[in-house]
C-alpha cells in the first residue's frame, strides 16, 4: 500500500497503522477519528505527506514523527492536541510545510525552526496557546511564503531576521 486517502466520511474511533513503511500519502482528513496520534506512526518510515487535521484526536503531538526521513507536508490542524510542539519535527530535511493551527498547543515555537531544514515554505501555528517570541532562526527559511502565528499569546518583538525570508507573501500575526 503506498497511498491511504479516507477524508471526508464518517469514520469513528482510533486508529493504529503497525508497518506499512512503504506508504507514502496518508490522509484522514475530516473524519470522526479520536485518541492520541499512535507512537507507531514511526514506522511509516516513507511517509511524504501526513494529512490527519480536522478529527477530534486528542493527546501530544508524538516526536517520533521526526523520524520520518521523507516526510514533506504534516498536517495535524483543526483537533485537540495539546503539550508542546516537539522540536524534533524540524529536523527533518525534506520538510516544506508544517500545520499546527486550531489546536491547544503551549509552549513556545521551537528554535529548532531553520535548522538543519531550510526547505519549509509553509509554517501554520496558528490558534493555538504559544507563549514567548518568535525564533530569530526562523530567517534561516529564506524560501518560506507563508507564517501564520495569529491568535496565541506571543510576545516580544518580531526578529529582524524575519527580513531574511525573501519569499514571504502571507504573513499573520495578529491577536497575540
Amino acid at each position: 500500500i503506498e497511498d491511504i486517502v479516507v477524508y471526508t466520511n464518517f469514520l469513528h474511533g482510533t486508529w493504529d497503522l503497525r508497518n506499512i513503511p512503504s506508504l507514502s500519502y496518508l490522509s484522514l482528513w475530516t473524519n470522526f477519528l479520536s485518541g492520541s496520534i499512535p507512537s507507531t506512526i514511526g514506522n511509516l518510515t516513507g511517509a511524504t505527506l501526513l494529512l490527519l487535521g480536522d478529527n477530534i484526536m486528542t493527546g501530544t503531538i508524538p516526536s517520533i514523527l521526526g523520524t520520518l526521513p521523507r516526510l514533506e507536508v504534516l498536517a495535524l490542524v483543526d483537533m485537540a492536541l495539546k503539550g508542546t510542539i516537539p522540536p524534533e519535527i524540524f529536523q527533518i530535511e525534506t520538510l516544506v510545510g508544517v500545520g499546527l493551527g486550531g489546536n491547544e498547543l503551549s509552549g513556545t515555537i521551537p528554535s529548532t525552526v531553520g535548522y538543519p531544514s531550510n526547505n519549509l515554505r509553509g509554517l501554520s501555528f496558528e490558534k493555538n496557546n504559544l507563549t514567548g517570541t518568535i525564533p530569530p532562526s526562523i530567517g534561516n527559511l529564506q524560501n518560506l511564503e507563508a507564517l501564520s502565528v495569529h491568535s496565541n499569546h506571543l510576545t516580544g518583538t518580531i526578529p529582524t531576521e524575519l527580513g531574511d525570508c525573501i519569499h514571504l507573501r502571507a504573513l499573520e500575526m495578529g491577536n497575540n
